[in-house]
């Protein structure tokens, strides 16, 4: 049996043992990584998709449609949105419980444009947003009183 020679092993060991560290080190980085983008992408999608819904949904006649487009974007934003827009999601839903119904969903829509467009990379966008609404055939909107009526209902459950 030949003695073992230290200085091969040394050699062709080390180098060995730290390449294959390394390999598993990248791995562990590329994924998360990936999934910090994966994250940052899914979360991105569901605020566009809360700006879109609420802003289609804003200042328009109160409709089953409407209705379901606002209680899922008061969800989303709960699931999605960061604490300073949670709560002004909660004052804007606190709006509907008083008896002129005026909800003011600007400085929400502002806080949630302003961070899509800061995750995006894209230039900051200053000033108010604003409202584009064509006429629209006659529709079946809700009264006023019921809609209150159900969120009160909601809210007490």
């Amino acid at each position: 049996m030949d003695a073992i020679n230290w200085s091969q092993v040394v050699t062709l060991g080390i180098p060995g043992v730290l390449v294959v560290a390394g390999w598993f080190f990248a791995h562990w980085l590329t994924a998360r990584r990936e999934l910090f983008s994966k994250r940052r992408v899914d979360r991105l999608r569901a605020l566009e998709a809360a700006y879109m819904r609420i802003s289609s949904s804003s200042n328009r006649p109160l409709t089953i449609e409407t209705i379901e487009r606002i209680e899922t974007f008061v969800a989303e934003i709960q699931l999605y949105g960061t604490p300073y827009q949670v709560k002004l999601m909660n004052e804007a839903v606190e709006s509907f419980l008083k008896p002129d119904f005026k909800v003011n969903w600007d400085q929400l829509l502002e806080d949630l444009r302003d961070t899509i467009r800061a995750e995006l990379r894209l230039e900051k966008v200053t000033g108010p947003v604003w409202w584009l609404r064509l006429p629209q055939p006659p529709t079946m909107p809700l009264s006023r009183v019921s809609f209150a009526e159900k969120l009160r209902q909601r809210k007490g459950a």
